[in-house]
Protein backbone atom coordinates (compact mmCIF):
# COMPACT_ATOMS: atom_id res chain seq x y z
CA UNK A 1 0.00 0.00 0.00
CA UNK A 2 1.30 3.44 -1.32
CA UNK A 3 1.65 6.54 1.46
CA UNK A 4 -0.56 9.78 0.66
CA UNK A 5 0.18 12.84 -0.47
CA UNK A 6 -1.38 15.85 1.59
CA UNK A 7 -1.15 19.15 0.29
CA UNK A 8 -1.31 21.64 3.47
CA UNK A 9 -2.53 24.86 3.86
CA UNK A 10 -0.84 26.42 6.53
CA UNK A 11 -2.70 30.29 5.94
CA UNK A 12 -0.88 33.65 5.67
CA UNK A 13 1.82 33.24 8.30
CA UNK A 14 0.44 32.88 11.77
CA UNK A 15 1.41 29.73 13.51
CA UNK A 16 -2.07 30.05 15.30
CA UNK A 17 -4.52 30.01 11.87
CA UNK A 18 -3.28 26.40 11.27
CA UNK A 19 -6.11 24.22 11.13
CA UNK A 20 -5.66 21.44 13.94
CA UNK A 21 -6.17 18.77 10.89
CA UNK A 22 -3.03 20.44 9.67
CA UNK A 23 -1.12 20.89 12.55
CA UNK A 24 -2.16 16.67 13.42
CA UNK A 25 -0.65 15.71 10.37
CA UNK A 26 2.18 17.42 10.59
CA UNK A 27 3.05 16.02 13.62
CA UNK A 28 2.52 12.24 12.95
CA UNK A 29 4.29 12.45 9.97
CA UNK A 30 7.97 12.39 8.97
CA UNK A 31 8.66 13.63 5.26
CA UNK A 32 7.85 17.13 5.34
CA UNK A 33 8.28 18.98 1.52
CA UNK A 34 8.63 22.37 0.79
CA UNK A 35 9.22 25.30 -1.46
CA UNK A 36 11.67 28.12 -1.34
CA UNK A 37 13.77 30.56 -3.29
CA UNK A 38 17.28 30.35 -3.77
CA UNK A 39 19.35 31.66 -0.61
CA UNK A 40 16.27 31.89 1.56
CA UNK A 41 15.35 29.98 4.75
CA UNK A 42 11.34 29.21 3.50
CA UNK A 43 8.19 30.90 4.90
CA UNK A 44 6.55 27.58 5.47
CA UNK A 45 9.17 25.87 7.04
CA UNK A 46 9.47 28.81 9.91
CA UNK A 47 5.61 28.58 10.31
CA UNK A 48 5.15 24.65 10.34
CA UNK A 49 8.47 23.80 12.32
CA UNK A 50 7.37 24.01 15.83
CA UNK A 51 4.85 21.10 14.86
CA UNK A 52 7.51 18.99 13.64
CA UNK A 53 7.56 15.19 14.49
CA UNK A 54 10.61 14.44 16.72
CA UNK A 55 12.00 12.71 13.49
CA UNK A 56 11.08 14.94 10.57
CA UNK A 57 13.01 15.14 7.16
CA UNK A 58 12.62 18.10 5.31
CA UNK A 59 13.14 18.14 1.65
CA UNK A 60 13.61 21.18 -0.11
CA UNK A 61 12.37 21.88 -3.22
CA UNK A 62 14.19 25.35 -4.42
CA UNK A 63 13.06 26.61 -7.56
CA UNK A 64 15.74 26.78 -10.25
CA UNK A 65 14.17 30.86 -10.84
CA UNK A 66 11.98 33.09 -10.05
CA UNK A 67 11.38 36.93 -11.32
CA UNK A 68 14.62 36.78 -12.88
CA UNK A 69 12.99 36.16 -15.78
CA UNK A 70 10.20 36.68 -18.09
CA UNK A 71 7.23 34.03 -16.62
CA UNK A 72 5.95 33.62 -20.78
CA UNK A 73 9.68 33.06 -21.90
CA UNK A 74 10.57 29.77 -23.34
CA UNK A 75 13.11 29.21 -21.13
CA UNK A 76 11.33 30.16 -17.75
CA UNK A 77 8.56 27.05 -19.02
CA UNK A 78 11.23 24.59 -19.81
CA UNK A 79 12.71 25.30 -16.20
CA UNK A 80 10.08 24.98 -13.79
CA UNK A 81 8.29 22.07 -15.63
CA UNK A 82 11.63 19.87 -15.25
CA UNK A 83 11.95 21.28 -11.70
CA UNK A 84 8.14 20.23 -11.12
CA UNK A 85 8.76 16.43 -13.15
CA UNK A 86 11.66 16.05 -10.28
CA UNK A 87 10.36 17.11 -7.42
CA UNK A 88 7.60 14.92 -7.69
CA UNK A 89 9.92 11.94 -8.86
CA UNK A 90 11.06 12.82 -5.10
CA UNK A 91 7.64 12.22 -4.01
CA UNK A 92 7.08 9.23 -5.00
CA UNK A 93 9.89 7.66 -3.54
CA UNK A 94 8.06 8.94 -0.13
CA UNK A 95 5.08 7.28 -1.13
CA UNK A 96 6.23 3.92 -3.26
CA UNK A 97 7.93 3.03 0.50
CA UNK A 98 4.45 3.52 2.22
CA UNK A 99 5.30 6.74 3.45
CA UNK A 100 3.04 10.22 3.48
CA UNK A 101 4.68 12.83 1.77
CA UNK A 102 3.40 16.06 3.62
CA UNK A 103 3.69 19.53 0.88
CA UNK A 104 3.54 22.50 2.89
CA UNK A 105 1.71 25.55 1.07
CA UNK A 106 1.47 29.06 2.11
CA UNK A 107 -2.12 30.50 2.51
CA UNK A 108 -4.35 27.59 0.39
CA UNK A 109 -2.87 24.61 -1.66
CA UNK A 110 -5.57 25.45 -4.54
CA UNK A 111 -4.97 29.10 -4.31
CA UNK A 112 -1.98 30.05 -6.84
CA UNK A 113 0.30 27.83 -5.25
CA UNK A 114 2.82 26.04 -6.55
CA UNK A 115 1.62 22.60 -5.26
CA UNK A 116 -1.15 23.08 -7.98
CA UNK A 117 1.86 22.10 -10.32
CA UNK A 118 2.88 19.14 -8.33
CA UNK A 119 -1.09 17.96 -8.23
CA UNK A 120 -1.78 18.03 -11.89
CA UNK A 121 1.48 15.81 -12.78
CA UNK A 122 0.56 13.48 -9.28
CA UNK A 123 -3.30 13.07 -9.41
CA UNK A 124 -3.44 10.04 -11.88
CA UNK A 125 -1.31 7.91 -9.70
CA UNK A 126 -1.00 9.33 -5.94
CA UNK A 127 -3.95 9.05 -3.24
CA UNK A 128 -3.92 12.90 -2.78
CA UNK A 129 -5.61 15.02 0.34
CA UNK A 130 -5.86 18.70 0.19
CA UNK A 131 -6.05 20.60 3.60
CA UNK A 132 -7.83 23.85 2.71
CA UNK A 133 -5.57 27.46 4.68
CA UNK A 134 -6.65 30.59 5.14
CA UNK A 135 -5.83 32.52 1.99
CA UNK A 136 -2.88 35.46 2.44
CA UNK A 137 -5.56 37.77 0.91
CA UNK A 138 -8.12 37.14 3.48
CA UNK A 139 -6.02 38.00 6.68
CA UNK A 140 -5.03 40.97 4.45
CA UNK A 141 -8.71 42.27 4.03
CA UNK A 142 -9.15 41.68 8.01
CA UNK A 143 -5.75 43.56 8.20
CA UNK A 144 -7.58 46.61 7.12
CA UNK A 145 -10.82 46.26 9.60
CA UNK A 146 -12.74 46.80 6.98
CA UNK A 147 -15.34 44.39 5.40
CA UNK A 148 -14.08 43.26 1.89
CA UNK A 149 -17.81 42.82 0.26
CA UNK A 150 -21.11 43.80 0.83
CA UNK A 151 -24.40 42.33 -0.74
CA UNK A 152 -24.06 42.12 -4.28
CA UNK A 153 -20.65 43.70 -4.61
CA UNK A 154 -18.28 41.75 -7.50
CA UNK A 155 -14.69 40.53 -6.07
CA UNK A 156 -12.36 40.69 -8.39
CA UNK A 157 -8.40 39.17 -7.64
CA UNK A 158 -5.95 40.73 -9.87
CA UNK A 159 -1.76 39.31 -10.25
CA UNK A 160 0.46 42.28 -10.79
CA UNK A 161 2.20 40.15 -13.31
CA UNK A 162 -0.52 40.57 -16.11
CA UNK A 163 -0.41 43.09 -18.90
CA UNK A 164 -1.81 46.55 -18.17
CA UNK A 165 -4.56 46.07 -20.57
CA UNK A 166 -6.12 43.10 -19.10
CA UNK A 167 -5.80 44.24 -15.46
CA UNK A 168 -8.23 47.11 -16.98
CA UNK A 169 -10.30 45.04 -18.54
CA UNK A 170 -10.46 42.46 -15.65
CA UNK A 171 -11.34 45.40 -12.70
CA UNK A 172 -13.96 47.84 -15.14
CA UNK A 173 -16.94 46.23 -13.70
CA UNK A 174 -15.75 45.35 -10.20
CA UNK A 175 -16.82 46.89 -7.15
CA UNK A 176 -14.08 45.10 -4.63
CA UNK A 177 -10.54 44.26 -5.84
CA UNK A 178 -7.89 42.84 -4.40
CA UNK A 179 -3.75 42.98 -6.28
CA UNK A 180 -1.58 40.23 -5.22
CA UNK A 181 2.24 39.80 -6.37
CA UNK A 182 3.14 43.59 -6.50
CA UNK A 183 6.53 43.85 -5.88
CA UNK A 184 8.15 45.44 -9.30
CA UNK A 185 4.86 45.75 -11.01
CA UNK A 186 3.94 48.65 -8.12
CA UNK A 187 3.98 51.31 -10.25
CA UNK A 188 2.11 49.77 -12.98
CA UNK A 189 -0.88 49.23 -10.23
CA UNK A 190 -0.71 52.85 -8.71
CA UNK A 191 -0.80 53.95 -12.43
CA UNK A 192 -3.88 51.83 -12.96
CA UNK A 193 -5.44 53.20 -9.73
CA UNK A 194 -5.31 56.19 -10.11
CA UNK A 195 -6.99 55.51 -13.88
CA UNK A 196 -9.97 54.50 -11.51
CA UNK A 197 -9.63 57.08 -9.35
CA UNK A 198 -9.45 54.61 -6.25
CA UNK A 199 -6.15 55.56 -4.92
CA UNK A 200 -7.79 57.58 -1.53
CA UNK A 201 -10.10 54.21 -0.88
CA UNK A 202 -6.84 51.28 -1.16
CA UNK A 203 -5.04 49.94 1.45
CA UNK A 204 -1.48 48.16 0.66
CA UNK A 205 -0.80 45.53 3.32
CA UNK A 206 2.56 44.03 4.22
CA UNK A 207 3.24 41.04 6.14
CA UNK A 208 -0.46 39.98 7.03
CA UNK A 209 -1.15 38.08 10.09
CA UNK A 210 2.77 38.21 11.40
CA UNK A 211 4.59 40.21 14.07
CA UNK A 212 5.52 42.68 11.61
CA UNK A 213 2.45 43.27 9.43
CA UNK A 214 2.18 46.83 7.97
CA UNK A 215 -1.77 48.48 6.91
CA UNK A 216 -0.86 51.47 5.02
CA UNK A 217 -3.48 53.91 3.09
CA UNK A 218 -2.15 53.93 -0.42
CA UNK A 219 -2.30 57.68 -0.46
CA UNK A 220 0.01 57.93 2.34
CA UNK A 221 2.79 55.05 1.14
CA UNK A 222 5.48 56.82 -0.39
CA UNK A 223 8.37 54.24 -0.92
CA UNK A 224 8.30 51.98 -4.51
CA UNK A 225 9.86 48.87 -2.24
CA UNK A 226 7.37 46.92 -2.02
CA UNK A 227 7.85 42.98 -0.86
CA UNK A 228 6.29 41.04 -3.53
CA UNK A 229 3.88 39.18 -1.57
CA UNK A 230 2.10 42.89 -0.22
CA UNK A 231 -1.74 42.96 -0.96
CA UNK A 232 -3.54 46.13 -2.13
CA UNK A 233 -7.25 46.09 -0.96
CA UNK A 234 -9.90 48.34 -2.48
CA UNK A 235 -13.09 47.20 -0.47
CA UNK A 236 -16.74 47.39 -2.26
CA UNK A 237 -19.23 49.35 -1.18
CA UNK A 238 -22.61 47.56 -1.83
CA UNK A 239 -26.25 46.53 -0.95
CA UNK A 240 -26.54 46.81 2.62
CA UNK A 241 -30.00 47.03 5.12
Amino acid sequence: MKGTVYGIGLGPGDPELVSIKAYNLIKKNRDIFFFRKKNSIGKVSQIARKFYHKKTVEHVMEFPVTTEISFSSKEYKTLLSGFYDECCQKIKLITSDKNNAIVLCEGDPFFYGSFMHLYERLKDTEEIEIISGISGMTAAWNATKIPITWGDDVLTVVMGTMDEKKIVKSIKYSDAIIFMKIGRHFEKIIRIIKKFALLESAFLVEYASMPNEKVTKLIDFKSTNVPYFSIIIIHGKGRRP
